[in-house]
C-alpha cells in the first residue's frame, strides 16, 4: 500500500521519469553542492559507461562464438555421419589395401559418392577420403588440392577422434575454410583412412550477420595472426575485412582485460573485445569506433560540471519516497533475474505506475514469458530431433526390401556374440539359407515375384526364431540366422523346420505354382571356427555341400577347425553323414 500511494503522489506532480525525479532531489538537495562529488561522479559514470561497453562487446562476441561452436560441432557431427557410410568404409578400406595405383574404378565410385554428398549441402567445398598415410585417395576436386590437417592427426585417427585443422584462405578453392576430419573404421573395427571435408564459412557469416544485426560494433572472426576470416558489420553495414596487427590479436586472446583499446589497420581508435572459439584456433572478435563508443562520455562530463554546482541534500519524505519507487523495483528485477538465471521461468512481476523501471518490469516480464516459449519449443525441437536420429539409426541396420536386418549390423552382432560365447564359453550356431533356383524364379516371373518371395522368407525366419536371435538378409537371395547358446543338434532342428515351412512361401502374382525350397548350411562355434569370418565360410561351406547334393537340404559342418571331420546332411527329415573327400 505505501508503494503505491507513493508512486500516486509522485504520479499528481507528473513525476514518472527516473529523471524527472532525479531533478526534484538535485533541486531538494542544493545545500551540498561539491566538486569533489561532482568529480567522483563524472569517474564513476566513466567507469560505469567503459564497463558497460565492455559487458555488450563481450555478449555479442560470447553469443556468436557459443554459437559458431554449435555450427563447427554440427559439422563434425556430419562428417562422423558420412565417415560410417558403408560406402566409404568397404572403399577406404579396398583401397588402402591395394597396389600404389589403387583400383581406378573403386576410385572414380568413391568420388561420385562424394560429389552426391556434397551436392546436399552447400557448407562443404570439398569433400576427401584419405589413406591411413593422409595421402588422398578420391575427392570431389577435379584436382586435388592441400590438406592440412593437424600434426597429430594420426594419433587423434587412431584414437577415433575428429581432426580440426588450421583455419585459413585455399588458394585452390579462392576462399577462406577450415578442415575437419574423422577417421574411417571398417566393419572389423580397423583404422582405414580418414573422412575430410573443407568447410566454408557461409554458415559462420549468417551467424556474425545475425549476432551483429542489433549490434552497433564490427563482428569478425579472426586467427591468432589477426587476419579476418570472415567479417559482418552490425546494423545493416556491410562487411568489413577487419584485421588488426599480431601483437593487437595477441593481446586481444590473452584476455588481459576485457576490453582493449587499439588502432585498426585504417589507423582509427578503436576499442574491441575478442571470445575465443573452442573448436578453431580463432575468436569473434567486436569492434566499435572509440569516439562512437565514448561519445557519451563527453555528455556525462558537461553534465557533471553543471551537477557539481547543484548537488542537492536529500530531504528524508523525498528520499524515501524515491527509495520506494525506485530501490524496491529494482530490488524485485534483481531477485527476479536471480530466479530466472537459476531456471525459474515462472516469474511474474508487479507493474506499477508508469515510470521507467516499471517499463523495465513489464519488459522483464515479457522476456520472461519469451524465454519459458523459446524452452518448450527448443524442448519439442530436440525430441523431435532425437526421434529423427533413431529413425536414422534404426535405418541403418535394416534391410529396407525385408525389414531384417542388413550385412553391416550382422556382422556387428556376430562379433558381440563370439565376444560373449567367448566370455562365458557357450556354444552358438549359424545358419546361412539360399533360395534354390532363385534366379529362374527372376527370369521366368520377374523381380517382383523374387521379392515378395524374400520377403515371405524373412516373415518365415522372424516366425522361426527367438526374440534373441538376429536374423538377416546377407545378400540376394542369402540370409544369415545367428541363434545364440545353441547346439548343433537344435540348430539342425531349427534350420530343418525353417526348410520344411518354406514351402508355404508362395509368390502371389505368378501364373503357375511356384513351390518354394531351401539349401541351408550349419557352422557351429568353436567347433567349426572361433571368428566370425571364418563361421560364415564355413557355414557357406555346408551350403554349398547341401547344394550339390541335389538342394532343398540342411548341412551342417563338423569341422574341427581343420581336422577332416563329414559333414552331416538331412534331407526330407532324415539325418546321413557324407565324407566331403568322397
Amino acid at each position: 500500500m505505501t508503494e503505491r500511494f507513493a508512486t500516486a503522489a509522485l504520479g499528481v506532480f507528473g513525476l514518472h521519469s527516473i529523471a524527472r525525479k532525479m531533478t526534484v532531489l538535485a533541486l531538494i538537495a542544493t545545500l551540498l553542492p561539491s566538486v569533489a562529488m561532482g568529480w567522483l561522479s563524472y569517474v564513476l559514470n566513466e567507469r560505469t559507461l567503459r564497463a558497460k561497453i565492455g559487458q555488450e562487446l563481450e555478449s555479442v562476441t560470447s553469443r556468436a562464438s557459443r554459437e559458431i561452436d554449435l555450427l563447427i560441432k554440427e559439422r563434425l557431427y556430419d562428417v562422423r555421419v558420412f565417415s560410417t557410410s558403408s560406402v566409404v568404409a568397404e572403399a577406404a578400406e579396398e583401397l588402402g589395401d591395394a597396389s600404389a595405383a589403387g583400383d581406378p574404378g573403386r576410385t572414380r565410385e568413391l568420388a561420385n559418392y562424394l560429389r552426391s554428398v556434397r551436392g546436399r549441402f552447400a557448407d562443404y567445398e570439398e569433400l576427401l577420403v584419405l589413406d591411413p598415410k593422409g595421402r588422398i585417395v578420391a575427392t570431389t576436386a577435379d584436382r586435388p588440392g592441400v590438406v592440412e590437417l593437424p600434426k597429430e592427426w594420426d594419433r587423434l585417427a587412431r584414437a577415433d577422434r575428429p581432426m580440426v585443422g588450421r583455419a585459413g584462405r585455399d588458394e585452390k578453392l579462392g576462399t577462406e575454410v577450415m578442415i575437419i576430419g574423422e577417421p574411417i573404421r571398417s566393419a572389423r573395427d580397423r583404422f582405414v583412412g580418414v573422412f575430410a571435408a573443407k568447410v566454408n564459412f557461409k554458415g559462420i557469416g549468417e551467424v556474425l550477420r545475425a549476432s551483429s544485426k542489433d549490434a552497433a560494433c564490427e563482428l569478425s572472426v579472426v586467427g591468432r595472426d589477426g587476419i579476418a576470416l570472415v567479417a559482418a558489420a552490425g546494423n545493416g553495414g556491410g562487411s568489413r575485412r577487419a584485421e588488426v596487427e599480431p601483437a593487437v590479436a595477441q593481446a586481444l586472446f590473452s584476455k588481459t582485460a576485457p576490453l582493449l583499446e587499439y588502432r585498426d589497420e585504417d589507423g582509427r581508435a578503436t576499442v574491441g573485445s575478442l571470445e575465443p572459439l573452442k573448436q578453431i584456433e580463432g575468436g569473434v572478435l567486436a569492434q566499435l569506433d572509440r569516439r562512437t563508443a565514448y561519445a557519451q562520455i563527453g555528455r556525462l562530463r558537461s553534465i557533471t560540471l553543471a551537477l557539481t554546482f547543484a548537488l542537492l541534500i536529500v530531504v528524508g519524505f523525498a528520499a524515501s519516497l524515491l527509495g520506494l519507487t525506485i530501490v524496491r523495483p529494482l530490488g524485485r528485477l534483481a531477485r527476479g533475474s536471480a530466479k530466472v538465471a537459476g531456471g525459474d521461468l515462472t516469474i511474474d512481476l508487479p507493474v506499477l505506475g508508469r515510470s521507467e523501471v516499471a517499463g523495465l518490469t513489464a519488459l522483464f516480464n515479457n522476456m520472461v514469458l519469451r524465454l519459458a516459449h523459446t524452452r518448450d519449443e527448443l524442448d519439442a525441437k530436440n525430441e523431435a530431433l532425437r526421434a529423427k536420429n533413431a529413425e536414422l539409426q534404426t535405418l541403418s541396420r535394416t534391410d529396407s526390401l525385408t525389414g531384417l536386418q542388413n550385412r553391416h549390423s550382422l556382422m556387428g552382432a556376430l562379433s558381440r556374440e563370439v565376444e560373449r560365447s567367448q566370455r562365458y564359453d557357450h556354444a552358438f550356431a549359424v545358419l546361412m539359407l539360399d533360395v534354390d533356383h532363385f534366379k529362374k524364379l527372376n527370369d521366368a516371373h520377374g523381380h517382383l515375384a523374387g521379392d515378395q518371395v524374400l520377403r515371405g522368407i524373412s516373415r518365415l525366419l522372424e516366425q522361426s526364431t527367438r526374440s534373441c536371435d538376429c536374423a538377416a538378409r546377407y545378400g540376394g537371395d542369402e540370409f544369415v540366422v545367428v541363434l545364440p547358446e545353441t547346439d548343433l543338434t537344435t540348430a539342425v532342428q531349427v534350420a530343418e523346420r525353417i526348410r520344411q515351412r518354406a514351402g508355404a512361401v508362395r509368390p502371389t502374382i505368378t501364373d503357375d505354382c511356384w513351390e518354394v525350397s531351401l539349401s541351408i548350411g550349419v557352422s557351429m562355434y568353436p567347433e567349426s571356427a572361433l571368428d566370425p569370418d571364418t563361421l560364415l565360410r564355413e557355414a557357406d561351406a555346408a551350403l554349398y555341400e547341401a547344394k550339390r547334393s541335389g538342394r532343398n537340404q540342411v548341412a551342417a559342418s563338423v569341422r574341427r577347425r581343420g581336422a577332416g571331420a563329414p559333414w552331416i546332411l538331412l534331407e526330407a527329415g532324415e539325418q546321413r553323414l557324407e565324407d566331403p573327400a568322397r
